[in-house]
């Protein structure tokens, strides 16, 4: 497991930090005790600049770390994301139907962990975004 630096996504270090401790041992205690161990930079030294005893469970730990490290969050689509889609005014349905089209073919994609075959819909420009 590669040290957390402060600059990577905190909610993939804490839940590779849970499954690695679950796989030992599913006990709270040590978790708190060996979370500083994977920690360096930026990141230990919020860690070392905790008060001491301020904190009473791993969750807490946890909640203090995503907040101070919550911007590096790396954002992932979600079909909520397709609720937010708009037509603006100066395109037309048929375009608009397309964006749909590909932004759910896109995310379905994602979800699975594939990517799409054909999608004879897409012009060549339309792909070197």
């Amino acid at each position: 497991m590669d040290k957390f630096k402060g600059k990577e996504d905190p909610r993939e270090h804490l839940r590779y930090f849970k499954y690695s401790c679950y796989i030992i041992a599913n006990d709270e205690i040590i978790m708190l005790r060996i979370f500083h161990m994977n920690l360096v930079g930026q990141a230990l030294d919020l860690y070392n600049n905790l008060l001491q005893h301020s904190i009473f469970s791993f969750e807490q730990l946890a909640n203090q770390f995503l907040d101070h490290f919550g911007i590096n969050i790396i954002k992932r689509d979600s079909i909520m994301d397709l609720s937010k889609l708009s037509q603006f005014d100066d395109k037309s349905i048929s375009s608009y139907s397309l964006g749909v089209v590909i932004s759910t073919t896109l995310l379905f994609c994602k979800f699975k962990g594939t990517l799409p075959l054909k999608m004879p819909y897409l012009k060549k420009r339309s792909l070197k975004r």
